[in-house]
């Protein structure tokens, strides 16, 4: 996951998208979940302050499958996660508005 948080701090807006892409599909995994702390989540954070529909939706998706505790739940609250997930709930697009709700649920 190393690499992936140094690519997902990449200027291009692809890049961050297939990023954020990837950590929802390697956060869906249960046994993935320990792997989602410390560096990863402050990388999830970052890419979810971007304010970019596509990576917000799938970074909102990656915190969905990962706040299973309060402990990772408070983290996220704690790094700045709650405020661009508010943000998500007025796109346009029905599933980033699922997926931020989702999330915040989880908060």
């Amino acid at each position: 996951l190393h690499l992936l948080i140094s690519i997902s701090k990449h200027d291009c807006v692809k890049v961050k998208q297939n990023s954020a892409r990837a950590f929802a599909l390697i956060s869906s995994a249960p046994s993935n979940h320990d792997n989602f702390v410390g560096s990863v989540l402050d990388a999830l954070i970052g890419l979810l302050q971007c304010q970019e529909e596509e990576t917000c939706k799938n970074t909102a998706a990656a915190i969905v499958n990962i706040a299973t505790s309060n402990e990772i739940s408070a983290r996220i609250g704690n790094l700045g996660g709650i405020y661009p997930l508010v943000l998500l709930l007025k796109s346009a697009d029905g599933s980033c508005q699922r997926n931020a709700c989702h999330a915040l649920s989880r908060l």
